[in-house]
């Protein structure tokens, strides 16, 4: 499961937003403030790590949700990258290409770059514990 996730330039957000992630979440806040941003960044991140190419590109259209391409994603349609962090409460992420990465309490970080592919770094905090 996904302890955190953190994210900068995607979609009506800007500056980084950090986010804890329980058993049962609720979102509220005021019309066009992110809410189903939020959700959305979940779908598309599942898409992508399920996606045939494998994790180098970005699977804006798949099943879990139609995004079209990086300027509908990006805050205000800039150029640039989006960067998505999140942390694993687990040993590994059981789907998808990334299954077997990663340690409990392993930081992934992805970039999102206007050519479609994505950076992906890992890091394992092992002072820290998860």
């Amino acid at each position: 499961m996904i302890k955190e996730i953190s994210f900068k330039n995607y979609r009506s957000f800007k500056a980084k937003q950090k986010f804890p992630i329980k058993k049962v979440n609720i979102l509220v806040g005021p019309n066009s403030a992110g809410k189903s941003s939020i959700i959305k960044l979940f779908g598309l991140l599942k898409q992508s790590t399920m996606h045939p190419q494998g994790t180098e590109t970005i699977n804006y259209k798949g099943p879990y949700v139609d995004l079209q391409d990086f300027k509908s994603i990006s805050h205000k349609q800039q150029s640039g990258e989006i960067g998505i962090s999140f942390i694993t409460d687990r040993t590994l992420i059981d789907d998808g290409h990334f299954e077997g990465w990663g340690r409990k309490g392993t930081k992934f970080e992805l970039s999102v770059r206007k050519n479609n592919y994505i950076k992906l770094n890992s890091f394992y905090n092992s002072s820290k514990s998860a």
